[in-house]
């Protein structure tokens, strides 16, 4: 196809797409090649888009690719290879969209085309403390603690005082929820898992020694003894606690434990979430923890790639942001200065950032100084207004965001990954 040619919309009716996802799925999935050729007939115009015909397809599809998942959930690796194919060929992923929306509720999660990590909601502001262990288990709050983002987000934050090392608890029980079977009701979502196998998760050396067990089960209590109130542009969410404080913790015979996740903090992940590195997430400790959680929020820093950048921001703003204090702490201004430093070189060591200035109290990073910064912002934004047009419309004259896919300029667009991206949220 050569650019520049007139408008031209793809060929493929509404059958003829959803016959086409039945050809790459019989490519990849086992069992569904037979499948395909049960429905090779209806390619012909004789049926057009008859949707009874495609309601039939996706019946068969959908109880096909059910059954594959319930036959191999015991080998969730074999699933995840399977699938790879249509993650990373761009042009397959809208059959991966199919997939999971025919998919069983349970079995939604091995169709993702990312890997989806903690909630934005819950990132910025973040809502952990940098308690040192000498401090003790468990801080109640003694009065709820307010933290505020922008002009749109608050978050209120009481109960027990969640500590930064419960960030690695959570995300490993949402990476162990994806292997696991779960159960819905209208207030939480539950499902088993040991405490050895957090451990193995959060990839601790000793995950059976009472240290370790002890220090995972008091990270879950601190979890479901907190309540978060989070108000933004999408109205006020209240959490029961990110694990359903209604919920007791206990093992069972098998040394299970059932952990009910509050729903709206699931939900929350559908808004948007914080994608970690398992191998740096799980390295991190205290203010580092906290400072690397923060960044990974930044769309900025999350845009230029493996190091990432940020604009020049005051360093007592990113402090708050970040809730580097303690439980009921004001730390002083030399105290802020030194400890986000010695935070910001963790990072560096673990290749989180690769460079980074702290000049009159602003913080850059990805630049050697305050002013190159500043001068790479303003060559951005002359660049930025030269494309803007291009990147907020089609350049082949369709709507961006919303025809994805549909068109045969499609294919060699190089805004496909944006377009696919506004298209989704």
């Amino acid at each position: 196809m050569i650019r520049g040619d007139k408008k031209q919309k793809s060929n493929k009716t509404e059958l003829e797409k959803r016959l086409t996802t039945l050809y790459h799925v019989s490519k990849h999935i086992p069992g569904c090649a037979e499948l395909s050729n049960d429905f090779a007939d209806c390619w012909s115009p004789a049926f057009k888009d008859d949707p009874n015909v495609i309601e039939e397809i996706d019946i068969a599809l959908g109880e096909e690719i059910n059954n594959w998942v319930q036959q191999n959930e015991d080998n969730p690796e074999t699933i995840s290879k399977i699938l790879h194919p249509l993650r990373v060929n761009k042009k397959l992923r809208p059959v991966l969209f199919t997939l999971k929306a025919l998919a069983h509720v349970d079995y939604k999660h091995y169709f993702d085309s990312d890997y989806k990590g903690l909630p934005t909601a819950l990132a910025a502001p973040v809502p952990f403390f940098p308690i040192n262990s000498n401090e003790g288990k468990f801080i109640m709050l003694s009065k709820p603690v307010i933290k505020k983002y922008g002009n749109n987000t608050e978050m209120k934050i009481s109960g027990m005082a969640m500590r930064s090392d419960d960030i690695k608890t959570i995300f490993a029980l949402l990476q162990l929820m994806k292997d696991k079977r779960t159960y819905f009701t209208r207030k939480n979502l539950s499902f088993f898992v040991t405490i050895k196998e957090i451990g193995e998760q959060m990839q601790i050396s000793n995950p059976s020694c009472e240290t370790t067990r002890d220090a995972i089960w008091n990270s879950l209590e601190r979890i479901r003894s907190c309540t978060i109130m989070i108000t933004n542009e999408k109205g006020r969410r209240k959490l029961g606690g990110i694990i359903d404080g209604a919920q007791d913790l206990e093992e069972d015979s098998k040394l299970e434990i059932e952990i009910f996740f509050d729903r709206s903090f699931i939900e929350l992940i559908n808004l948007g979430y914080v994608s970690f590195n398992p191998k740096i997430i799980y390295s991190l400790r205290g203010r580092e923890l906290n400072l690397y959680y923060y960044l990974q929020r930044q769309r900025e820093f999350n845009t230029y790639g493996t190091y990432g950048k940020l604009n020049p921001i005051g360093i007592f703003k990113i402090w708050d942001y970040a809730n580097l204090d303690g439980v009921n702490k004001e730390s002083s201004a030399a105290n802020k200065r030194f400890y986000l430093k010695k935070a910001l070189e963790g990072l560096q060591k673990h290749g989180v950032i690769k460079t980074f200035c702290i000049d009159k109290d602003k913080l850059v990073i990805g630049e050697a100084s305050i002013k190159k910064a500043i001068e790479a912002k303003k060559k951005k934004e002359i660049k930025n207004n030269d494309t803007e047009k291009l990147i907020s419309n089609c350049p082949y004259g369709h709507t961006f965001g919303e025809e994805f896919d549909e068109y045969n300029d499609c294919d060699d667009c190089e805004l496909f990954d944006e377009c696919e991206k506004a298209c989704t949220r």
